[in-house]
């Protein structure tokens, strides 16, 4: 799949609750993590958007899509994206992983087949908010949506996913490289 076959989505759309601040806005190496997520995308993908109603980022270089279903969380971003989109795939990259590389995502999308969803996972967990999304899951994922049924994980049981395991022997491997940044003791974990 070449870069002109996929759009990339940045999601920035949260609360940030249990950080007390927008993540999107905190800084790595002098860049916010939006800033940073967005060049990601723009490296791999054809077109690349932000996802976020949020009035934080006035001068992001990218178009800002808005949830169709505010307040649900990240698969109303998701769902966003993939009416959006014009591509059958989509990257998904929260604002929050700032250790994802062009690298990491390269070997993700020579994952790419048939599957709704191709994302990784390392020993602890899967990661469907650093994925591809192809856009026949829209239907599932709307139809979750307009059940009130807003988490992720629940709606991957119904999708056809490809959970790619990601270990210290791949040459873009590093022991942060899926770190979510989450809350204030995240930050000063792996940032600070």
């Amino acid at each position: 799949m070449n870069k002109n076959e996929r759009t990339g989505f940045v999601l920035a759309g949260g609360q940030s609750s249990r950080m007390g601040t927008d993540k999107g806005r905190l800084q790595i190496n002098g860049q916010s993590f939006v800033a940073r997520q967005i060049g990601i995308v723009q490296t791999l993908c054809y077109q690349s958007y932000l996802l976020s109603s949020n009035s934080a980022y006035p001068s992001c270089p990218v178009q800002m899509i808005p949830d169709h279903y505010p307040g649900a969380g990240p698969l109303a971003g998701i769902h966003a994206a993939l009416q959006y989109t014009r591509t059958n795939w989509n990257l998904i990259l929260s604002c929050d992983a700032p250790f994802v590389t062009p690298a990491f995502f390269e070997y993700l999308i020579s994952h790419c087949n048939q599957q709704q969803v191709v994302m990784p996972a390392d020993l602890h967990q899967r990661y469907p908010l650093i994925a591809l999304w192809h856009k026949s899951a829209l239907p599932l994922v709307e139809k979750a949506l307009k059940a009130q049924q807003h988490k992720v994980f629940r709606l991957l049981e119904e999708l056809d996913v490809e959970t790619v395991s990601i270990h210290h022997r791949l040459p873009f491997y590093t022991p942060r490289l899926l770190a979510n940044i989450n809350t204030p003791e995240d930050f000063e974990r792996y940032i600070v």
